[in-house]
């Protein structure tokens, strides 16, 4: 729905990019045009993320350092990274995960200026796409092109353009000042069809103020807790591993940059991914907080196993030492499946997690959004589609 329906018809909204882009293509894109673009940019995350995850396998294997190859399958196997970016394709979360990935390439790979024009075209990007950029991905962009390069002036320039940004969305990006949220919600309806949801549309009508006070109601229950705690057990073996390798790339890069000049550089750098968490104030969707987090905490330590030979050897014989417990992690993932944004994980639903991805994408091809339907009502509809 986000797709389709959030553009600038009448007037500048967040998140309205991707909606105004396809509403110049198509007109009005349909259903199938939808599903197809997204696929293609889900397609893309993937391929991006399993490039970080893997490269440093690929540099290793060069050099003779073993065991690396273990970071690589639980990265690219977790519940919280490829499997939860293929199965949630309808947000403009794998936007920012490429906005994110090309930023960290053009940094590795540029200088001066042009890095400088680079990232703020890119934080731009993702924070009209989606405003909560921002908090998801930027600060590991930004505190990694500090740490690659230390003149501030150019920094501060482009982190007081893209702020400013932010804030622009933030205070003027609804609909309030144009028309009315029943009015918008009836021309959705006569527009699109009955499947509109009055939820997603009042996004472009709620301050901020306003989902602070939703979203913080949750603290309150217990189920919340008790969520959250079903999440951080199922997850305890990959946080031993990965806990473990950011205090080790602590030690690696207080050695090697002079730890007593750098130490805030480097500590806001590793607090840098998990920045996502602050979105627990701000949204309900918890699971998928905490699973941006896990993408961004493999991407931030894949950078330096690729980069830093040093690190890359003392990672070889700490992952050699901890493999049963990789091991677990990544069992425990393949068997749970994907982080579900707010219920758990997708195995829980009651069906194997293949399966009900395969559910879901018929019913996005149908057009059923009854997200209940059995399988046999889906096939009935499948049988009428193909007569």
């Amino acid at each position: 729905m986000h797709w389709t329906v959030f553009t600038y018809e009448f007037g500048f909204i967040k998140r309205g990019l991707i909606g105004e882009i396809l509403r110049i293509l198509f007109d009005k894109p349909s259903r199938e045009i939808v599903i197809g673009w997204s696929y293609c940019i889900v397609a893309a995350a993937i391929f991006t993320l399993s490039s970080f995850y893997l490269r440093p396998y690929v540099r290793a294997a060069k050099n003779s350092i073993p065991h690396i190859w273990l970071f690589g399958i639980l990265a690219i196997s977790h519940s919280s990274t490829l499997q939860f970016t293929l199965f949630d394709t309808g947000r403009f979360d794998q936007f920012g995960i490429l906005c994110m990935a090309l930023s960290i390439i053009i940094i590795e790979h540029l200088k001066g200026v042009k890095v400088t024009i680079s990232i703020i075209i890119l934080s731009a990007l993702g924070i009209l796409i989606h405003e909560a950029y921002f908090l998801m991905f930027f600060p590991l962009v930004f505190f990694y092109w500090m740490f690659k390069d230390e003149k501030k002036i150019d920094k501060l320039f482009a982190l007081t353009l893209i702020m400013a940004l932010v804030l622009y969305v933030g205070l003027y990006g609804n609909l309030k000042n144009t028309i009315g949220r029943h009015e918008y919600t009836d021309h959705l309806v006569s527009t699109y069809g009955p499947w509109i949801s009055k939820q997603p549309a009042g996004i472009l009508y709620a301050t901020t103020l306003q989902n602070i006070k939703s979203t913080t109601q949750n603290f309150g229950l217990f189920i919340f807790y008790k969520k959250n705690a079903i999440w951080l057990i199922a997850f305890l073996p990959s946080i031993i591993i990965l806990q473990k390798m950011i205090r080790l790339l602590h030690s690696t890069l207080s050695e090697t940059k002079d730890g007593k000049k750098h130490v805030g550089l480097i500590a806001l750098l590793l607090l840098s991914p998990f920045s996502p968490l602050i979105l627990y104030f701000l949204g309900s969707d918890f699971g998928r907080w905490l699973s941006i987090t896990i993408i961004n905490i493999f991407v931030l330590l894949s950078i330096f196993l690729y980069s830093n030979t040093c690190y890359m050897k003392k990672c070889s014989d700490l992952l050699k030492k901890n493999k049963n417990i990789i091991m677990i992690a990544v069992v425990t993932s393949l068997l749970l499946g994907p982080l579900v944004k707010s219920r758990g994980f997708l195995l829980t639903f009651g069906s194997p997690p293949a399966h009900r991805s395969c559910l879901n994408a018929i019913r996005l091809y149908c057009g059923d959004y009854d997200y209940y339907a059995t399988p046999r009502e889906l096939l009935d509809k499948i049988v009428k589609a193909v007569q």
